[in-house]
């Protein structure tokens, strides 16, 4: 081009001209069906792990979300096929094959989420259902100072809102006959191979139980010990540090000498521990021989040593201060005026506490969250569990006590 020579571009070479560069709308119809029949099949494959139980331990959010959008995508494709040329047979042949596919998925999904609702209002409601055993959904009565009771203590193995659900890595029962000051704790090892309540006949880790709300641990343990236990306080990890702060620590009577698995040093006999201490002796298990059986142990001697620490007599002054603040740490269907009943009731007078657990042999087993994964649990023993059933009796009436009936698998 000489000096001076312009160079003008004209207006048409400088848009795509149709047919070349830009794309027609049947073309971006058809990469839009092929994008939805791939995401269709994924979701069908969602579909059969959740139906074969590998996905069961996803959050309920997550649950909830995928069926979600599993309808609106199912949605999609019948708009598609409504809009698809009839000419194209083999196109609309795949899109329909697609959207049955994927609406199965998303029928299937709609029941799911209906039940993961029901069972979001369920717990919001105190876990309870027409399908529930006696004890759940009940208005729960006034403890009287004189009868017999029982209390579930379910420890989570969570930080942050004791609302959240998680597994119980602590499940302790302690029964009070307040006429004769007695008190009895009884330990069930997270791994006690059991029925989950409601759940369907295979059985489970009772730490597992707590995944699906603290009324199924709750009712799993009734049924395990064939007792009326109506109440649950329910604490996680945070809820202790915070009690055993409030208190200015504790005293526990450690069996051994041993270093836990965060570097707390404790010996044998007596050790005056904080927070911190306490929750990591409750927790520690690998050094000790007996594993999980020690570690129930252990958490009924920090359970033991907070009803002690609540009992002398520079605490009780400070009775109001610690309820105030440890409101929302703890979840319990016990009421306001009768954990100020009970608080009245452990601080007065003597108390004959005895603490025991039942036990186990080891197996790897299937189980109703892991039904394609051997996972270890402890098959019960029959005659640990007769013991702990007949000392639980002894505490409680006749009528909240039925001892031998039903049968378990259990490990001579």
């Amino acid at each position: 081009m000489g000096k001076g020579t312009r160079f003008e571009l004209d207006d048409t070479q400088a848009l795509p001209q149709p047919g070349k560069w830009s794309v027609k709308p049947e073309n971006a119809l058809a990469w839009v069906h092929r994008a939805l029949i791939l995401v269709a099949v994924a979701g069908f494959v969602l579909v059969a792990m959740l139906m074969a139980g590998t996905g069961r331990m996803l959050p309920n959010g997550a649950q909830i979300g995928i069926w979600i959008g599993s309808v609106l995508v199912a949605a999609a494709l019948v708009a598609g096929n409504l809009f698809a040329s009839g000419r194209h047979l083999v196109r609309s042949a795949a899109l329909i094959l697609a959207t049955l596919v994927f609406a199965f998925g998303a029928g299937l999904g709609s029941w799911m989420l209906v039940s993961e609702v029901k069972e979001s209002l369920k717990d919001l409601s105190g876990g309870c259902d027409s399908a529930s055993a006696a004890g759940c959904g009940e208005e729960m009565p006034e403890i009287e100072a004189a009868d017999p009771f029982a209390i579930y203590i379910s420890g989570m193995d969570s930080y942050g809102e004791v609302s959240e659900k998680s597994r119980s890595d602590v499940n302790q029962i302690i029964a009070f006959n307040p006429a004769e000051k007695k008190m009895l704790m009884v330990n069930t090892p997270r791994d006690y191979y059991v029925k989950l309540h409601g759940l369907g006949p295979k059985k489970d880790k009772l730490t597992h139980a707590g995944i699906y709300g603290i009324d199924v641990s709750r009712l799993t343990l009734a049924d395990l010990y064939k007792i009326e236990l109506k109440y649950y306080v329910k604490i996680n990890f945070t809820s202790l540090i915070d009690l055993i702060d409030l208190m200015d620590g504790i005293d526990i009577e450690s069996e051994y000498t041993f270093t836990a698995e965060d570097g707390s040093k404790f010996t044998k006999g007596i050790n005056h521990v904080n927070a911190k201490q306490a929750l990591a002796f409750a927790r520690e298990r690998h050094a000790f021989k007996d594993g999980d059986r020690q570690r129930g142990k252990d958490q009924q001697i920090v359970i033991n040593a907070i009803f002690a620490k609540l009992k002398s007599p520079e605490l009780l002054p400070k009775y109001p201060s610690i309820f105030e603040a440890m409101k929302g740490q703890f979840l319990t269907n016990i009421s306001d005026a009768d954990i100020d009943k009970l608080a009245d009731m452990v601080g007065t007078g003597e108390w004959d506490t005895k603490s025991m657990s039942v036990t186990g042999g080891d197996a790897m087993k299937y189980t109703y969250t892991y039904p394609n994964q051997k996972l270890y649990v402890m098959t019960p023993n029959s005659k640990s569990l007769k013991k702990a059933r007949k000392a639980l009796a002894e505490y409680l009436t006749p009528a909240q006590a039925e001892v031998g009936v039903g049968s378990i698998t259990a490990t001579p």
